[in-house]
């Protein structure tokens, strides 16, 4: 085998060295040579995959009344859920709210009509600032005060660190629960998978006058706290949610365009729990603001996603809606596409949020940027990416992400 100084890359490096394309002394690319490394959509079968209409975050419990107006609201996925984990606290239950069966009669499961998965999930709400909700968790969990003795038979936690970790542990998909709280802790975030960056809740208590609500933009702290996350950790899904103001919601006709507000589409494989789950992880996943009045659910979707060089495109399912480019979570363009290749030098992800005619706002999921010849993940190019491609001919089963990398030194 040639020595690595005699290898075609080996050339190449030194004739980018030699044109200023690469700096040999820093190992950063002199210019913006960018690579979507993760799309959440890439795996997306747009003819075939069903979009589930789904709430990850309402406290609607086993309440038939409840499940049943988020059956009629064309809802396929609902979760079971209310607040749990705190013992002392009368509103937490000291349970799990699964399986479905064990709730809910086996005569009301068969009248649902659009509901085609159940999904076990809570709100853990402890004693910090940072709630987080469990879903695919079925294990109950529980808040214990710092130092206090812990039991041998309960799974506890007493840090939001270790609230992400147990959560995950134990086969959950951790998701910060309206994280519009200070101080700002980003570094804590990368325990969760997700975060909720639109809430029902926050417009509800912003329309009443709450001065909470009023005297700063929760709903806009929620984007701002997601995009400072994105930027460590750009694969953290972002949701929206209801929580407590569902389509069962008793408000007054004026709050309609924020009832049932919060919501995401999930485009998977098949309307069952793990294919769920399995579209979830990979964030094939829209966030909704619905702002519909008379009628919901009118909002647009993806019909089409696609990457070509450094042009990213959708297509969209509704006309007239507008596409609004953020890198790095700042407004750099709009329209269909968005050429990434003129995106900052450093940029770590893009996202798209699209606007309709009815006021209400779609959220995609991050794709994911890094420098085109940056294998190990660093955001820099240097010896050690070179190494790792050097390698990679004798490894097995090489990832995909370095195969891809590495394709283009």
């Amino acid at each position: 085998m040639p020595s690595f100084a005699q290898s075609p890359l080996a050339r190449l490096v030194h004739a980018l060295v030699l044109t200023g394309a690469f700096s040999a002394a820093t190992g950063f690319a002199a210019t913006n040579d960018l690579r979507v490394w993760r799309n959440p959509y890439g795996k997306v079968d747009f003819t075939r995959d069903l979009q589930l209409l789904a709430q990850m975050h309402d406290h609607v419990a086993a309440n038939t009344v409840g499940i049943t107006a988020y059956d009629k609201a064309g809802y396929n996925v609902m979760p079971l859920m209310t607040y749990s984990g705190v013992p002392e606290l009368s509103y937490a239950i000291g349970y799990r709210l699964w399986a479905p069966e064990d709730y809910l009669a086996p005569t009301f499961l068969r009248r649902l009509s659009n509901i085609k998965v159940f999904l076990p999930n809570a709100e853990e709400v402890g004693h910090g600032a940072l709630h987080a909700t469990s879903p695919f968790l079925t294990e109950y969990i529980e808040f214990i005060a710092p130092g206090a003795p812990r039991s041998l038979n309960r799974k506890q936690y007493s840090t939001e660190q270790e609230l992400g970790a147990l959560i995950s542990s134990l086969g959950g998909f951790p998701i910060m629960a309206h994280p519009w709280y200070e101080p700002t802790r980003y570094e804590i975030y990368t325990n969760f998978k997700g975060m909720e960056v639109y809430s029902a809740f926050a417009a509800v208590k912003r329309r009443e006058a709450d001065p909470y609500y009023t005297t700063v933009d929760r709903n806009a702290v929620l984007l701002t706290k997601w995009d400072a996350v994105l930027r460590l950790r750009p694969e953290t899904i972002g949701i929206a949610v209801n929580d407590h103001f569902g389509p069962d919601a008793k408000l007054p006709r004026t709050f309609d365009d924020i009832k049932d507000s919060g919501k995401i589409v999930v485009y998977a494989r098949a309307a069952t729990l793990a294919a769920y789950r399995e579209a979830l992880e990979r964030g094939a996943v829209l966030a909704v603001n619905d702002r519909g009045t008379a009628t919901k659910n009118k909002y647009p979707r993806l019909s089409r996603v696609t990457v070509a060089g450094t042009t990213l495109t959708v297509a969209l399912s509704v006309t007239g809606a507008k596409v609004l480019w953020l890198v790095d979570g700042k407004a750099v363009g709009d329209g269909l596409s968005y050429d990434f290749g003129t995106a900052p030098v450093g940029s770590r992800f893009v996202r798209a949020e699209v606007y309709a005619k009815d006021g209400s706002v779609v959220y995609t999921q991050a794709f994911a940027l890094r420098p085109i010849r940056d294998v190990d993940g660093d955001y820099d190019v240097d010896a050690h990416d070179q190494a790792i491609c050097q390698t990679l001919a004798g490894v097995a089963s090489p990832r995909q992400e370095h195969l891809d990398a590495c394709r283009d030194w």
